[in-house]
């Protein structure tokens, strides 16, 4: 009879793992923050439904104030490098050099911001400090 109960211990305890794993998997992960957001506590202010054409919007069904954010959304574990030149009004067009084969060795922009426009870019990348 004891074998009996610590089988059926050793049951109920399975299936409330197998449960909770199932009930994870099925809850949708946050999706990281792309951008460093030290500082950003409005984040509607760039995120409003049509406040930039070139930021995404907040999605329809979040009804939620700026403070709620970063509960779920959280900064990516990595940021892009520092950049080499200061982000001034001479270098607003990032796509003219940083394109492969490039004379000035400018490191091509990735497939992945193939559809993000410059206007976004000082968002993750900052100039070099000066030394």
């Amino acid at each position: 009879m004891r074998w009996n109960r610590t089988a059926g211990a050793v049951l109920v305890l399975s299936l409330v793992a197998v449960a909770s794993a199932v009930a994870q998997a099925a809850a949708p992960t946050p999706s990281r923050t792309p951008h460093r957001t030290a500082g950003k506590v409005d984040c509607l202010s760039c995120h409003a439904a049509g406040a930039n054409a070139h930021i995404v919007s907040v999605p329809a069904n979040h009804h939620y104030a700026n403070t709620m954010c970063s509960g779920c959304h959280r900064p990516a574990a990595t940021m892009p490098s520092q950049s080499q030149h200061p982000l001034d009004a001479a270098h607003t067009r990032c796509a003219v050099c940083h394109v492969a084969g490039n004379p000035m060795h400018a490191q091509p922009i990735p497939a992945s911001h193939a559809n993000r426009h410059a206007s976004t870019c000082a968002m993750c990348h900052e100039p070099q400090s000066p030394s």
